[in-house]
């Protein structure tokens, strides 16, 4: 082969991971995480052949790069159990106004490609107590159980830290409770 062959290679920084993108810019070919110890290999590399007649002059490899890295500390992050991630700050306040539980409605919907993240509540039940169940889509699964144990109780959400995130985009928030179960209030989170 004669001549150059320019390959374009980009690692980004997302978080607490280092992402490494070979020839297309928006799927990541390796994720390395930072907080772990990590031998992993890029799906590339450089081959030399030996032979009799071989070319004129050694291959060269040269780099250009940009890098944009913010050194000031102002991502705050915290430990989730797993790992440490970005502290999310709750963007979005869903108001619920005497809306009937006694089947499941559904209280959140976020714009479409996105997922909901619930970081928080501040509700009341109507006329009836009862669990009230809040579900991650439609006949999905159970995130959280609010116990009201008396009519016209008000439950404020215990801190939540990053919330619970929703398992897929466009997946709905919604509410179940008892026959008659009315509630009002707000929950809150961000979408992303």
């Amino acid at each position: 082969m004669s001549g150059s062959t320019f390959i374009p290679i980009s690692i980004s920084f997302q978080g607490l991971n280092a992402l490494f993108y070979y020839n297309d810019f928006s799927v990541p070919v390796l994720k390395v995480p930072f907080l772990q110890p990590s031998t992993l290999n890029l799906p590339f590399g450089f081959h030399s052949i030996n032979h009799t007649s071989g070319p004129a002059g050694a291959p060269t490899w040269s780099l250009y790069g940009i890098a944009v890295i913010d050194a000031s500390g102002c991502q705050a992050t915290q430990w989730n159990g797993q790992n440490l991630s970005r502290v999310r700050a709750p963007n979005r306040f869903i108001p619920i106004n005497a809306v009937s539980v006694a089947a499941e409605i559904t209280i959140w919907t976020p714009a479409t490609g996105k997922k909901f993240r619930l970081m928080g509540y501040v509700l009341e039940s109507g006329t009836i107590g009862g669990n009230v169940l809040l579900k991650d889509n439609t006949a999905g699964t159970t995130i959280l159980v609010i116990p009201f144990g008396a009519a016209n109780g008000v439950i404020q959400g215990p801190p939540m830290g990053n919330g619970i995130l929703s398992a897929a985009v466009n997946n709905v928030l919604t509410a179940t409770g008892t026959a008659t179960q009315t509630l009002s209030g707000y929950v809150f989170g961000c979408e992303e």
